[in-house]
């Protein structure tokens, strides 16, 4: 509460959304010099106790307080379903996280993967942007166009035969294609390499 009485209620923008036109609206509109500040963009409306308490109450029984998600685990750009009213569909840049812990961070069109986008297998390595399964372009839902793919091949266990333990060995190959896919195959000229043995 100021020294005039009034309350505020701070609004925080979402980082993903910092660069949309709807943002650059509202900013031009509160404030014509407003610099943007990445990862750091918010505004305060100040108002009486009474509208405090009004807006306090709006928030909490909108449950603002926390992200919202019109589809779940997704935060990023939707738009209406054409055809079906009140059913929103994943498009433009956004991330989904699935429930078997991998991340997608990427493009979207009509709710598939489409564009450039990268596709990790938890949710640290998306964090730190290392690792991804697959980075590249996406089509309809499927690797379409140039990317990178990794994955593990052939992992067997094998009995240490050197140890007093009898321990257990798991023995992969790690793989990575660099080059051209079409319909989630490898198509075209690429380049097949063996990262790492175990």
């Amino acid at each position: 509460m100021g020294a005039d009485g009034k309350q505020c209620v701070r609004f925080v923008l979402n980082p993903q959304f910092e660069h949309s036109k709807e943002w650059a609206a509202l900013r031009l509109a509160l404030n014509p010099d407003w610099e943007l500040k990445p990862g750091a963009e918010y505004f305060r409306v100040a108002m009486v106790p009474q509208y405090f308490e009004l807006w306090r109450r709006v928030i909490l029984e909108s449950s603002m307080m926390v992200p919202q998600e019109f589809i779940r685990h997704f935060d990023g750009a939707y738009e209406e379903h054409p055809y079906i009213g009140g059913v929103y569909m994943r498009h433009g840049d956004g991330v989904q996280r699935w429930q078997d812990g991998c991340v997608y961070h990427g493009s979207f069109r009509n709710h598939l993967y489409d564009g450039p986008g990268r596709l990790f297998s938890n949710i640290a390595d998306w964090q730190s942007g290392t690792g991804a399964i697959y980075s590249g372009q996406w089509e309809k839902g499927r690797r379409h166009g140039t990317g990178t793919l990794r994955w593990e091949q052939e992992t067997t266990a094998r009995r240490d035969n050197y140890s007093r333990f009898l321990r257990m060995q798991y023995v992969g190959i790690a793989k990575r294609y660099t080059g051209e896919f079409k319909d989630d195959l490898f198509h075209g000229k690429g380049v097949l390499e063996v990262e790492k043995a175990k």
